[in-house]
């Protein structure tokens, strides 16, 4: 893994973000270039981006947050999240992407890289496949519920449809938030790339459709257990999982000649089949 970093300016200085709640001096998101990607790190204020649909294509009534990954030390805002929603956006689905609070992590760009380097040794410790899959997600938690209660009750979709995709440590955030709906609407469905799929012990009898992938040769998650699943089947709830044969992890919106390339197209074709 490729842990070179630079720090650079917002390369998304004009996008409108609507702020989640009100952190008082809350100081500047940090965008780094890292391993390649475009991330942000040092997030203390959420906010919520919004992917309307253009003019000319319909409005599916229903709306997706998606939120993106980095192991709760950074969100990879491009792939794992603008490029997602923008390919939702453009099929007719408000689509939102969520940044959400992470971990404080050194301000250089050569001690965060240090930082990162040494999470993912430690990640990757119990062997391949076999990653240690907690992680602090308390504040992004309250992030997810407050998008979800600010576009029902600013922008409510037409259907009242309001679905969750997130990606790796979106996808935890999302797991971890089940139980906190059980006294607010449903949602309508929760999307989980490429986390782990170990039994969270969710004590939540409300659970969303589900639409789960992973890649075989991912060497965070992939051989950890299937006990998630389990648990939507044994409920009786709707389950649709993926188990490509290769994509690694990270792989969002990437085209790698993989057949997990074809992820976006399932996930949208699931959501349209009336789930």
């Amino acid at each position: 893994m490729d842990f070179t970093a630079t720090n650079v300016d917002n390369p998304y200085p004009a996008i409108d973000e609507v702020r989640l709640g009100n952190v008082p001096d809350a100081p500047v998101d940090q965008w780094t270039e890292f391993g390649g990607d475009r991330v942000v790190r040092n997030v203390r204020q959420a906010t919520l981006i919004a992917f309307h649909p253009p003019a000319g294509v319909a409005a599916r009534g229903e709306a997706v947050i998606v939120a993106p990954g980095g192991g709760m030390l950074v969100l990879a805002m491009a792939h794992e999240g603008f490029d997602v929603a923008r390919h939702l956006a453009s099929l007719g689905y408000r689509a939102y992407v969520l940044k959400y609070r992470v971990q404080p992590t050194r301000p250089d760009a050569e001690g965060f890289a240090q930082e990162c380097q040494a999470f993912y040794q430690d990640k990757m410790s119990r062997g391949f496949g076999k990653a240690e899959a907690h992680l602090e997600t308390g504040p992004a938690v309250d992030d997810l519920i407050a998008a979800v209660d600010w576009i029902r009750a600013h922008e409510a979709p037409s259907t009242g449809k309001v679905h969750v995709v997130g990606f790796s440590a979106g996808a935890k955030v999302c797991i971890d938030a089940l139980d906190r709906f059980e006294y607010r609407p449903a949602l309508a469905s929760a999307g989980l790339i490429y986390f782990s799929l170990d039994d969270p012990r969710l004590t939540t009898s409300h659970l969303p459709p589900l639409f789960s992938v992973m890649a075989n040769d991912d060497p965070l998650f992939s051989r950890s257990g299937f006990g998630l699943l389990q648990t939507w089947q044994d409920a009786g709830r709707p389950l649709e999982f993926h188990l490509f044969k290769a994509g690694g992890h990270g792989f969002g919106n990437r085209q790698q000649g993989t057949t997990s390339d074809q992820w976006l197209s399932l996930y949208v074709a699931w959501l349209d089949s009336g789930i």
